[in-house]
């Protein structure tokens, strides 16, 4: 598999498991909805409280964030774990949950 190819399923991956984490937090009252957009900068746009919303960058690694920073100062961005395996664990996805929430406190 080519380097970008990989890149491109390591991304799709990554947002997948940030999809499983909002709809948890939605199942638990914590955020009332969230929608994916692919537009520079942002991936999705949680929603949560009266009417509030975030935007979020979703990346794959360390760098990815670190570049995002640079470039969209403003627009909060999760760098994913690799997971161990295709379908991430309970207690991961548990983990990517608290750490979205997190983001989610800093904005309310």
């Amino acid at each position: 598999m080519t380097q970008n190819r990989e890149a491109f399923y390591r991304g799709k991956r990554s947002e997948l498991n940030v999809m499983l984490a909002l709809q948890r937090l939605r199942s638990k009252g914590l955020i009332t909805g969230f929608t994916f957009n692919d537009k520079p900068g942002i991936d999705c746009i949680i929603e949560f409280g009266n009417k509030k919303r975030m935007l979020l960058q979703i990346k794959s690694s360390a760098q990815g964030r670190q570049q995002h920073k640079r470039r969209y100062p403003d627009i909060p961005c999760i760098a994913v774990k690799k997971s161990r395996s295709e379908t991430p664990t309970e207690s991961e996805l548990e983990e990517l949950s608290q750490e979205i929430y997190s983001l989610i406190k800093g904005e309310a």
